[in-house]
């Protein structure tokens, strides 16, 4: 019992003290954002519209900031998608066979790979430029007993070889999702699954969404071919008759 309180007062720490450093960034980052970025109230905006603008605000200002930090153009959110987002995702996909090659592109922590291991067998490869997130990922790897089925490659993911690739996870910005769809839909067999990650791919209509409270929506896209010819017909039936 003494175990186990002690066990829960260390958890409520560490999630104070991340809460902390997390308020403390982004009182930083509102800080940067210029005054004629943050929209004024007026009787024609709508709270939810309102919203909108500002995290748009506070969003560029984020991708600024991190930018400077690290001396480079920010392509995608420092922001580890929820292991039961994950879970979740997987139980609406169709089976992964144990000859699949699941590729993350921009792996972080490996969440999504080690998860993908071990629920389908597979092969996993992730594209990460950070060495510390590669480092963690090769030690949930270990500890998970799937590092065997891991290729972890310290590289930009616009060089990733998609040529094998059955199932693409991203989680990227606008700025780089549209070239990374050229990439995919030039690079990646047709009937290849993408998962992306908090944003819509420009130019594809998404299969499915899985929208789960208090975490980003994954957007589906099977049968890539199909999903363009998708949204270009929903594009077309919106403009109506000329």
């Amino acid at each position: 019992l003494i175990h186990c309180t002690l066990l829960i007062h260390c958890t409520l720490l560490i999630h104070c003290t991340l809460l902390l450093r997390l308020r403390r960034e982004m009182a930083e980052i509102v800080k940067t954002i210029p005054p004629r970025q943050i929209p004024s109230h007026t009787a024609d905006d709508s709270w939810r519209s309102r919203r909108r603008a500002i995290r748009a605000a506070i969003l560029q200002a984020a991708k600024r900031q991190f930018a400077a930090r690290e001396d480079l153009s920010l392509v995608a959110p420092i922001s580890p998608t929820p292991a039961e987002v994950i879970w979740s995702v997987f139980t609406k996909m169709d089976t992964v066979p144990s000859d699949a090659v699941f590729i993350d592109l921009g792996c972080g922590d490996g969440r999504w790979l080690v998860a993908a291991a071990k629920r389908f067998g597979c092969k996993c490869v992730g594209y990460e430029l950070d060495a510390s997130r590669l480092a963690l990922c090769r030690a949930a790897a270990q500890e998970e007993g799937v590092a065997d089925r891991l290729e972890l490659h310290d590289a930009d993911i616009f060089a990733a070889d998609l040529a094998a690739a059955t199932v693409i996870v991203l989680y990227l910005f606008g700025n780089a999702l549209e070239p990374m769809r050229d990439k995919i839909l030039a690079e990646a067999p047709a009937d290849c699954l993408v998962l992306s990650v908090g944003f819509a791919v420009p130019g594809l209509a998404a299969s499915w969404i899985h929208r789960q409270p208090g975490a980003p929506p994954v957007f589906a896209y099977q049968e890539l071919e199909a999903s363009q010819n998708g949204a270009i017909a929903t594009s077309v039936a919106a403009e109506g008759p000329h």
